[in-house]
């Protein structure tokens, strides 16, 4: 059996929660957050100096892609996900 490993970065998190709390109200995005923790995504507290500048120049680079997107590539960059 192959695992997989779901790692979500706190401005991913942060940028979902920032939708759903107007949108669904503040008790829908409790219980969104509590199926993601289920479903086993581990929280990344990795952002270290070289992580988020590198986060910082996909975002100068890409003006058009949010940050929390910059920090998701980043983060795919970290663990060579594209390999």
């Amino acid at each position: 059996m192959i695992q997989q490993m779901i790692a979500a970065l706190m401005p991913s998190i942060c940028a979902s929660l920032l939708y759903l709390c107007p949108t669904r109200g503040e008790q829908d995005a409790e219980a969104v957050l509590r199926d993601l923790e289920d479903a086993g995504i581990v929280e990344r507290e990795d952002m270290d100096r070289d992580f988020w500048r590198q986060a910082g120049k996909l975002k100068a680079d890409y003006r058009r892609i949010s940050l929390a997107d910059c920090f998701c590539a980043a983060l795919a960059n970290r663990l060579d996900a594209g390999s």
